[in-house]
């Protein structure tokens, strides 16, 4: 399965950037992630190159890569120094399977629990203080010996150091972690590289886009702080906020450069702010009109000597010369080409008039006269026309018409008509008027005008002098005069605004447009920098891509998909079956794969079976505390289990809120984790220690269980917490104990022979005192009733014991009796009318070697059968 998935992540690698590949042979190979190596990899994106999915990383190396699950187990911590207010004289020496460290509240537990975190870089782990009710420590430290590949190290660990690295794979449960695994999403705590490769992919992404990022913000603007008077206007507003980095350079000019027309506009702004616009309509309306006259002349006069106007003249010209030619030629033919006398006469002109008539009233009604057709016949003498005679008729009827001598007549008129209505040369006085009436510069004005004029006079001269020549063609620029043209516009443009001001003047507007003017020519002043800005916005968006490229979006889905696969349907069924080994799985919940993101596999515990409206509660708030206590630790186990390795775990107070079946469970599954790897137990639950003991006989034989499992027992004394103490009434067998009490009594009785304090001695003798009586306790429990029943302990242990009980007699269970009744006294205070002395040193040891002597003796005792 690992081998498939990790074919499908090389596949889905090689569908991205090179520089993402690149950024993931990186992690693959365990480089380490360098500022060079985060620099190297910002310029790759930047690149085409590092843009392209056409190059490949090779990840062959990827399917044969395992991982390096390298942990110590722990010795001991010994010499603490300066950390909380513990104050080891023993070291705290743990076994390399199951350890119980057991101690009253207050005796230190949850302080050694605290430099454990802090030692195994637990998430949860807080800082580490000194006894805050005493000076500050010269030093806070302790020491660690480890145990790793068969050999033990010592290290000298100074609080809030980094973690010790070989300790970095330690589990740890404590009311925190509970918490945790209960109110919030949750990594899993061992991620398999196949799915951490995407998180450290992300957070690899995340450093590559801070570096763009931090370029990015060094890119700042060198524009001027933004004036407040000018902020509403277009220009402000595109130098801050509109400018677009594709903008052209032409476009940046044509938009913000102030030109003279700005300036005249301006100027005009101000005027009307200033000036009665009436007044300004009708001293405009006149420049209008001495404008307009003055280039409607010269214009109309351009025109009668353009081109096309000298072609008409010549061929009016021409049409007249031929016309005249044709009227005096074609009178003379029709009197010299007759063959009879009077032509022509008043009679002649009357017969062809009749003849008219005749022919247009009877013969030829429907065609004009002379009907000369095919078919025509002479009106007058009814013969066939010929040719000529048709000829004849029509030169007849032309003549008495007379058209052409009118036409030669209207051509004349025509042609001087024209003549007439050629410009003539205009005076320089004339033209000076002109130019001063319509406000215009006559030093710029008055040359133009008279070449132009001069131009066409010349022309006119020349047509009048040679109408029968084509001149050259002739055409003046008109273009010269478009600064008038537009000036015409624009004063008509003014007219109409002082117009409307006359009617309405809004001043506001006005002095809006002024100050949009006025921002335009602060603006201009800063093309430089507003080119550079442009510049600036183009490399903003270069960066603002590239930083896309960094998106983790692709990289969290494709790594939750892989956890999906490799991490969250285990854990789920682990957890279901921790449920059931602790005798839990009444309890409605289930663990689901959790929002997540970043390339991290998160997961939550959720209540299951619920109405709708209650699926949102949390289990802490539905659920007892003994059943988020067991949950927790379901989750917890399921969690540590999971690792590929046998690390050590650490429990503080793991039964916390239990009832004595979970306890026991609880108990179980320590015990069955403990076979093959180190598990610490931190509590004061002497229950959860009986149970531990007892189980753990099951489990191992007695060489096994010599060692794998130890007990432990801290206390707090003389003002220290922490302190190991050498043997505890619970923690040895009866006889261990009572040779030890035995042992301790000479040496106090040494001690206060040296040093003659009897404060002292009583205090250390009524301590021996207690533990006496601590161990009466035992006796009855271990050695008079073999075991059978133990206070803390579970179930009754008969296999072979119970055969046993008839060798006690009366006389044992008085002698027992008699010593509780005798030590219990020295566990409580008394009336000053009836003290309780301590015993003498003799008498507290003659009743101990009493004690060990009954001991032996009971031992031996043979059971007589009936």
């Amino acid at each position: 399965m690992k081998m498939n998935i990790r074919q499908q992540i090389v596949d889905w690698l090689h569908t991205k950037p090179f520089w993402q590949q690149c950024a993931a042979d990186i992690i693959l190979r365990n480089n380490a992630i360098t500022p060079d190596v985060i620099a190297q990899l910002k310029e790759l994106v930047k690149s085409a190159r590092g843009q392209s999915t056409d190059s490949r990383v090779d990840f062959s190396f990827f399917h044969g890569y395992s991982e390096n699950n390298d942990f110590a187990k722990i010795n001991s911590i010994s010499d603490v120094e300066g950390i909380d207010n513990i104050s080891s004289y023993r070291p705290l020496k743990f076994g390399p399977n199951m350890t119980v460290v057991y101690g009253h509240n207050g005796s230190g537990k949850s302080g050694y629990t605290r430099i454990l975190k802090k030692l195994c870089g637990h998430p949860s782990a807080s800082e580490l203080r000194p006894n805050i009710y005493q000076p500050l420590p010269a030093v806070s430290k302790c020491k660690v010996s480890l145990a790793h590949e068969g050999k033990n190290h010592e290290l000298e660990w100074q609080a809030n150091e980094n973690p010790i690295k070989l300790l970095e794979a330690v589990d740890i449960f404590d009311a925190v972690s509970g918490q945790f695994y209960l109110e919030q999403e949750n990594e899993v705590s061992y991620v398999p590289l196949d799915v951490s490769f995407f998180e450290q992919l992300v957070a690899l992404f995340d450093s590559v886009k801070d570096a763009l990022e931090s370029e990015k913000k060094q890119l700042n603007s060198n524009l001027p702080t933004k004036p407040s008077q000018y902020s509403e206007t277009k220009h402000v507003q595109a130098m801050y906020g509109r400018l677009h980095k594709d903008a052209a350079e032409q476009k940046l000019e044509d938009f913000f450069t102030f030109t003279d027309e700005d300036e005249k506009l301006k100027g005009d702004l101000e005027q009307r702010l200033n000036t009665d616009p009436k007044k300004l309509v009708t001293s405009k309306n006149n420049l209008i009109k001495q404008l307009e006259v003055t280039l409607t002349k010269i214009k109309k006069a351009a025109e009668l000597v353009n081109t096309q106007s000298c072609s008409s003249f010549v061929s009016l010209y021409q049409d007249k010369e031929l016309k005249r030619k044709v009227a005096s030629e074609g009178a003379q033919a029709v009197i010299d080409g007759s063959d009879i006398k009077g032509v022509g006469t008043a009679t002649w002109k009357a017969l062809w008039l009749a003849a008219r008539e005749f022919s247009t009233a009877e013969a030829y009604k429907s065609d004009e006269f002379p009907y000369v057709d095919d078919d025509a016949k002479c009106v007058l003498c009814h013969q066939n026309l010929t040719a000529e005679a048709k000829l004849r008729f029509q030169s007849f009827e032309s003549f008495i018409k007379g058209a052409l001598e009118k036409e030669a007549a209207l051509s004349d008129k025509a042609f001087s008509d024209v003549v007439a209505l050629l410009p003539k040369e205009a005076k320089a006085e004339e033209l000076t008027t002109q130019l001063s009436a319509a406000g215009l510069n006559e030093e710029k004005w008055l040359p133009i005008f008279r070449q132009t004029w001069s131009l066409i006079t010349k022309r006119s001269e020349a047509l009048i002098k040679r109408p029968n020549e084509n001149l050259e063609p002739f055409e003046y620029d008109s273009n010269i005069f478009n600064d008038l043209y537009t000036l015409v516009d624009k004063l008509k443009a003014e007219v109409v605004q002082h117009e409307e001001d006359a009617r309405n003047f809004n001043s506001i507007a006005v002095q809006s447009e002024l100050v949009s003017l006025k921002a335009k020519l602060w603006s201009s002043s800063y093309l430089p920098q507003i080119k550079q800005e442009v510049i600036r916005l183009q490399k903003i968006e270069n960066y603002g891509l590239w930083i896309k490229l960094t998106s983790t979006i692709a990289v969290t889905r494709k790594g939750n998909e892989v956890a999906a696969k490799m991490i969250t349907e285990s854990y789920v069924s682990r957890f279901n079956d921790e449920l059931s080994l602790l005798g839990a799985s009444q309890i409605k919940v289930e663990l689901v794969k959790g929002k997540g993101g970043k390339g991290k596999v998160k997961h939550k515990l959720q209540l299951s079976g619920v109405t709708p409206q209650y699926s949102r509660k949390k289990t802490s708030e539905i659920l007892s505390d003994g059943e988020q206590r067991v949950v927790s630790l379901a989750a917890f186990f399921a969690d540590v289990t999971g690792k590929p390795h046998m690390a050590p775990f650490v429990f503080d107070d793991p039964i916390s809120s239990l009832d004595v079946d979970y306890e026991w469970e609880v108990a179980r599954r320590l015990v069955e984790l403990s076979d093959s790897r180190q598990v610490l137990v931190f509590s004061h639950r002497l229950s959860l220690l009986g149970a531990l003991e007892e189980l753990s006989k099951k489990a191992w034989s007695d060489t096994d269980r010599k060692v794998k499992f130890s007990q432990v027992c801290i206390e707090s004394f003389n003002g220290k917490h922490g302190c190991v103490a050498e043997m505890d009434g619970f923690s040895v067998n009866t006889k261990a104990a009572n040779n030890k009490l035995i042992s301790s009594l000479g040496e106090t009785k040494s001690a206060f022979e040296k040093h003659q304090d009897q404060a002292v001695f009583k205090l250390q003798i009524q301590g021996i005192c207690s533990e006496f009586r601590k161990l009466v306790e035992r006796t009855v429990e271990d050695d008079l009733l073999d075991q059978i029943v133990r206070r803390h302990r579970r179930g009754l242990q008969t296999d072979n014991r119970l055969i046993k009980l008839p060798r006690i007699g009366l006389a044992d269970c008085q002698f027992l009796d008699g010593l509780m009744s005798k030590y219990s006294c020295y566990e409580h205070s008394h009336s000053r009318e009836a003290p309780k002395f301590l015993p003498s040193f003799d008498e507290l040891n003659k009743d101990l070697e009493m004690l060990k002597k009954w001991r032996e003796t009971f031992k031996k005792r043979l059971v007589h059968m009936n």
